[in-house]
């Protein structure tokens, strides 16, 4: 009778640990005290009566891990696969260290392994004592929080959660078959020793396939690490390409912009490359602007600027909107008589396009352009170059 308790008490542990970790692994509240009486209740309700039927042992341990898997199916909420993968865990354990005892015994105690199967007559209590007594401490110390993370890993990795159930699947049928062992007649030491191989073999092999599972959920983890950083320096220069498109470009024209414009030309001048800068401004816009409105003077800079950067070498010139009807043009390499040709023939399409018809008023441009070797400066070049323009625009209004 005392035996029975002592033996009861300590699956009650075994059955406790076993929940409380698959209750901390996946975060849930503190297990219940009546979800832990009534499956300690039912499960060894369930030995009881294998015992008092004499079952075998390959019945009994396969009933165990049927029901073993429906309380977790229940526990886990419905699902599969961490329902599958802590019940695999837990009959592992429970099995491995039961056939260790049972063998340990067994050779302590010279009596043949039949005396340790589950019949009447058997020796089993002290083992089963142990093995369920040894599994709760291993089960109980697997809920520290390293062996809870490295779980946790493996349940967020469905494909590498199917290779670990295959391998403790594997595992457990290989324990599983060496239950055959305790209806064995006779008393070979060597019978013994192959039961206590084959837990170091099944405990070895399922920790293996955990250890690599776990490196490969690593490994995943970090290849979604990767992309996603690239994933966000992707972003990361799509943002700073969007910035500088805002800081250095004109948004109704899409010209460059005063700011960008100075820049570069201090730097052209910094680095001594020669150039023409010209500046430009477009005729009446205020009066478009008065008459027409600030659609059609917007619409007098869109097509000033197309036209504009068609005097410009691509990847060499750089044309800005300075001001609101002022703009720049940068000719690298280029001398000022060409560039004032170019403009030129810029100002004849644009005053072409308004005689046109095609917009209700005159449009026209005046412009100066002066070599970069007048001024040492930036500012002092603009002021050269304006001022040409002002006195081309005099000259035309005396003309």
């Amino acid at each position: 009778m005392y035996i029975n308790m002592i033996v009861a008490a300590s699956y009650f542990y075994f059955n406790w640990s076993y929940f409380m970790l698959v209750s901390k692994v996946l975060g849930y509240p503190p297990l219940p005290k009546k979800f832990a009486a009534g499956t300690f209740l039912v499960n060894y309700a369930m030995f009881f009566i294998c015992s008092i039927l004499q079952f075998n042992l390959l019945v009994n341990w396969g009933l165990f891990f049927l029901l073993l898997f429906g309380e977790s199916f229940y526990y886990c909420r419905r699902e599969f696969r961490p329902a599958l993968f802590f019940s695999m865990n837990g009959i592992l354990y429970g099995l491995t260290i039961n056939i260790f005892c049972r063998c340990a015994v067994s050779i302590y105690s010279s009596q043949p392994l039949m005396s340790f199967d589950n019949s009447v007559t058997s020796l089993k209590a002290v083992p089963v004592f142990l093995g369920f007594l040894l599994g709760g401490i291993v089960l109980h110390l697997m809920t520290i929080r390293k062996t809870q993370q490295s779980f946790r890993v493996v349940l967020d990795h469905p494909g590498h959660l199917t290779f670990q159930l295959e391998i403790m699947a594997g595992m457990f049928l290989y324990l599983y078959l060496n239950l055959l062992l305790y209806q064995t007649p006779g008393n070979s030491v060597l019978l013994k020793l192959w039961g206590v191989k084959s837990c170091i073999f099944s405990l070895t092999g399922a920790g293996l396939g955990m250890r690599y599972s776990l490196k490969m959920c690593q490994l995943a983890d970090y290849r979604e690490q990767n992309r996603e950083i690239r994933r966000k320096i992707v972003q990361k220069e799509q943002e700073e390409r969007e910035l500088r498109s805002t800081a250095y470009y004109d948004t109704l024209t899409g010209t460059y912009n005063r700011q960008y414009i100075l820049e570069q030309l201090r730097n052209l001048l910094q680095k001594k490359i020669p150039f023409a800068l010209c500046f430009l401004d477009l005729d009446n816009l205020k009066g478009v602007n008065d008459s027409y409105g600030h659609g059609e003077g917007d619409r007098y800079l869109v097509i000033a600027a197309r036209e504009l950067r068609l005097a410009c070498r691509q990847d060499c010139d750089l044309l800005a909107r300075y001001a609101g009807d002022e703009f720049l043009i940068l000719f690298t390499e280029t001398e000022a008589s060409d560039a004032d040709e170019r403009v030129r023939d810029a100002d004849e399409r644009i005053q072409a396009i308004s005689r046109s018809g095609a917009v209700p008023f005159g449009m026209s441009i005046s412009y100066g352009t002066v070599d970069s070797s007048m001024a040492a400066d930036a500012d002092s070049l603009i002021a050269a170059a304006d001022e040409a323009m002002y006195r081309r625009k005099r000259e035309r209004s005396s003309g």
